[in-house]
Formats: C-alpha cells, sequence, structure tokens
C-alpha cells in the first residue's frame, strides 16, 4: 500500500479560522496629552464666561432702569400702620456744584427727591427734618425752602431738629418748618448773607500776569479778581447783597410769624446763637432730643411707621464703584475747614472757608 493511498483514506482535519492582522498601537505623548486637557478648560472656561455675560446684561437691563428709583427703609413704629413718618437728612453744604448741590454731605438732588416723594405719598402724614449744615448758597436753600413749603402745602406736618449746627441756610431752610427742635449744644443763628469776591491784583503783580479783557457794558467785568473794584461795583453788589439780606428777614417772618419774641432786624445781625438764645428770641420752639422731634411729628398718630428713602445700589453701579462708598452716603465732618467757595451769595457761616474779608 503506497503513502499516498494512506492520505486518502484518512481525512485531513478542517482548516483553522485565519490568522487575525497585526494591530499597531500609537501611544500620544506626554506633552499631547497636557495640551488637551488644556484646550478642553480653554473651551469650557469660553462657554462659562459667555454665558456669565449674558446673565450680568440681562441683569444689568433689569435693574438699569430703577437703580435711581427712591425706596423705603423701615426703621420703627408700626410696620403695619396706614400712616408714615419720614426722615430726611439734610447735611453739610448746600452748595451749587457739579457732583450736586450740597457739594460734600447730603446729595442735593437726593433730598428734593425725598422730599417730592414724601409730599406725593398719601399714608405720609409728617416729614422729619434733620438739619446739621452751616448753610450754602443763596439759590440752593432758597430751593429746598420751596420744597418744604410744598410739603406744608399737601396738609402734612413738618418737624426740624436741629444737630451739631443750624447756621444761616440751615435755620434758612427751617424756619417754616410747623415746630422746630434743637440739641440743647446745637449752634444756629447766624442771619445774614455773604457776597464773596476775591482780589488777587496783587498777586498778579507779583507774578507778572496781566489779564486782557475786551468786553461790552459798564458793569461786564464787574467783580474781576484782577483789579479794585470801583465805587459804582460796590454799590451794584451791595444791592445784591441787600436783596438776598431782605428775603431772608421776610421768610423768617413769614415762619415764625408771632413766636418771635425779638425784631427781625435786631436777630439778624450774622451772629451764630446757643439753641437757649434762640429759644429766648422765638427762632425755635423746643431745645429737645430727637425722640421728642418724633413724637412732635407723630402727633395723633403713634404708631406710625418711620422710615427712611434710600436709593438701591444697582449692579451696573456696585460694578463702576467696586469698593468706594456710595456718594449719597458721604456726611461732611463740621469741624473740619470748610472747602474754598466760589464768588457768588451765600447764606453761610463762614469760619474756616478760603474767603476773606
Amino acid at each position: 500500500m503506497t503513502e499516498g493511498n494512506d492520505a486518502s483514506r484518512y481525512p485531513q482535519p478542517p482548516a483553522g479560522p485565519p490568522p487575525i492582522p497585526e494591530r499597531v498601537i500609537y501611544v500620544l505623548p506626554r506633552r499631547g496629552i497636557i495640551r488637551s486637557i488644556l484646550g478642553y478648560i480653554g473651551v469650557l472656561l469660553v462657554v462659562l464666561s459667555i454665558l456669565l455675560n449674558f446673565v450680568l446684561l440681562a441683569r444689568v437691563a433689569t435693574l438699569s432702569g430703577v437703580e435711581d428709583e427712591l425706596q423705603e427703609k423701615y426703621v420703627s413704629g408700626s410696620a403695619t400702620s396706614a400712616h408714615k413718618v419720614v426722615v430726611i437728612d439734610v447735611s453739610g453744604l448746600i452748595m451749587e456744584s457739579s457732583e450736586g448741590l450740597f457739594g460734600v454731605g447730603s446729595d442735593f438732588q437726593d433730598v428734593v427727591q425725598q422730599l417730592k416723594k414724601a409730599r406725593e405719598d398719601e399714608k405720609v402724614v409728617g416729614v422729619l427734618l434733620e438739619v446739621n449744615s452751616p448753610g450754602g448758597s443763596v439759590t440752593a436753600s432758597d430751593i429746598l425752602l420751596h420744597e418744604v413749603e410744598l410739603v406744608k402745602g399737601a396738609k402734612k406736618k413738618v418737624v426740624v431738629w436741629m444737630g451739631s449746627l443750624a447756621a444761616s441756610g440751615g435755620y434758612y431752610i427751617s424756619c417754616k418748618a410747623d415746630t422746630i427742635f434743637a440739641t440743647p449744644t446745637t449752634l444756629t443763628g447766624s442771619i445774614g448773607v455773604v457776597l464773596g469776591l476775591y482780589n488777587l491784583e496783587g498777586l498778579s503783580e507779583k507774578v507778572g500776569v496781566r489779564p486782557v479783557l475786551i468786553t461790552r457794558g459798564e458793569f461786564k467785568d464787574m467783580g474781576s479778581p484782577f483789579r479794585e473794584m470801583t465805587d459804582a461795583e460796590r454799590r451794584k453788589f451791595d444791592a445784591l447783597a441787600d436783596s438776598a439780606y431782605a428775603r431772608f428777614k421776610q421768610v423768617i417772618r413769614d415762619g415764625r410769624g408771632t413766636k418771635l419774641r425779638k425784631d427781625v432786624e435786631v436777630l439778624a445781625n450774622g451772629a451764630i446763637i446757643t439753641s437757649e438764645e434762640a429759644l429766648l428770641d422765638g427762632l425755635i420752639d423746643y431745645v429737645g432730643y430727637l425722640e421728642e422731634a418724633m413724637d412732635e411729628v407723630k402727633g395723633k398718630y403713634p404708631d406710625a411707621a418711620v422710615v427712611r428713602y434710600h436709593k438701591p445700589s444697582g449692579l451696573l453701579s456696585a460694578l463702576l464703584a467696586g469698593s468706594s462708598t456710595p456718594s449719597h452716603e458721604i456726611r461732611v465732618h463740621l469741624d473740619a475747614p470748610l472747602p474754598a467757595l466760589t464768588p457768588g451769595l451765600y447764606y453761610l457761616w463762614t469760619p474756616g472757608a478760603a474767603m476773606g474779608r
């Protein structure tokens, strides 16, 4: 039997599966992995930043329209009372400036808005003015007095409580209140007017400065600091001061009326006086503290809610201001020197101010 025949007699085993092709595995370098991770993080940060910007823009759009609106802050009394008393702070110089009429201290526009809001609120039965001011410009003082008169015209009681100082313009805005309180240590009075000008003629000669002005009209440059005032100019300025002075005295007559115990011509001597003197002269009604003034303004509504107005800090202001103090919270230190005053008419007690005779 041949070998070939043996192979035909015995069947061959089936062929196995085809061989698996060889796989090539690439291992990324370590640096490539780090770059990939950083790339993913960067994309994530960009997406988050875009989302955050959308949220901030939406929030600013929501708040920007109400940021300047006054809101109430509950202080005391019955929060559920149908009646309210508003406390309004008038502090610092009453001055016209780019920052507002007060410059430093209470913001003028804020005070005007607060008086207007109190006047228009039917639930408000009274306003308590906390006055702590040496006065300021004639016009600014008169505007605030006008706002006080409008509040009274709306049948709301106005009570003034004087702090450390309520002199000149500080008294001017107070004298038409229904009732005036002062602390035992208050300084008030200084009823008069200051017309402040500068004369720099000597200084200009020393530094070699000679201004050249081309004017039309005899009095166009009256009050120029670079030359002596003429007699005719002085008479003009005297007339301006007389007019403001006469208005101050008339306001006191109208506001205090028969309460005065001395003639206004005697009282309007420009002197600063104590609260006790002011009481004897009839310029104020009581010497007392804030609690007594509060009881007076509440009157027949002892459970009235006491509130203050404030402007909420919007998101945009917060972002722009950072950690700085909001302007409407600045308070002037009355024992510090007063800032330099621009030429003009003032109902102002002037010690410390950069304006000499």
